[in-house]
């Protein structure tokens, strides 16, 4: 694991997150032949790990505006929202976002939970959770690509040692864990995955802002992770 001040992509093959911090370090304008000599890989699975990080560039616009694909999704079914379960529980809709390698979006599944148990179970109100469907699998095996986890949405969200976030950083979107510790005798921010095929790295508190957006904190059965 190393110290960065070029975090590697979010998402993608591990090919990817290689080309990735080659771009970074050198500049776009680096020829792709320079890359293959740099990786000691071939021009083509350069050429096929750039078309896959130009799909995932939408991260940074997309990540800085998480907060309002959610909000604006509850607002539309904001009628949906008054209307009452069987026995009088209020309902809440719950915005589902898909983290795919092309970015992120809402996809319209109609989840909705009861507002009470959502306070009870997350001690968050409800407006503030949405559920993502994971994508990729570089969380694996706590993550499965397709499975669907609740998560809490709003700014400045405080960094919890060792739980699951949702990050986006100029290359993509993802889920990771983060590890608030000391290297070095300086405070620093580790991002792991659970998947040893993928690799972590650190940054200090402040690259690591500089560099990333952070969308969501995880809950699994009710705890956050």
């Amino acid at each position: 694991m190393k110290d960065t001040d070029v975090p590697p992509a979010l998402i993608g093959s591990p090919m990817q997150q290689r080309v990735y911090r080659v771009l970074r370090e050198k500049g776009r304008q680096v020829k792709r032949s320079e890359i293959a000599d740099e990786l000691e890989k071939s021009a083509n699975s350069v050429s096929q790990a750039l078309r896959g990080l130009q799909q995932n560039n939408l991260a940074k616009q997309m990540g800085g505006g998480f907060y309002r694909l959610t909000k604006q999704e509850v607002s539309k079914k904001e009628e949906r929202n008054s209307k009452s379960a069987g026995g009088g529980t209020s309902l809440q809709v719950v915005p589902t976002i898909s983290f795919e390698g092309s970015g992120m979006e809402v996809i319209d599944e109609n989840l909705q939970l009861p507002g009470e148990w959502i306070r009870e179970t997350y001690s968050v109100e409800p407006t503030q959770v949405c559920a993502l469907r994971v994508g990729g699998n570089a969380m694996a095996p706590t993550l499965k690509p397709g499975q669907r986890v609740y998560a809490i949405r709003h700014d400045n969200i405080k960094l919890r040692n060792g739980e699951i976030y949702a990050l986006a950083n100029g290359a993509g979107c993802g889920l990771k864990r983060i590890e608030v510790t000391h290297i070095d005798d300086a405070a620093a921010i580790v991002v792991r995955t659970d998947n040893d095929d993928f690799s972590d790295y650190w940054q200090r508190p402040d690259a690591f802002h500089a560099d990333h957006d952070v969308l969501a904190r995880l809950f699994l059965k009710g705890e956050a992770l």
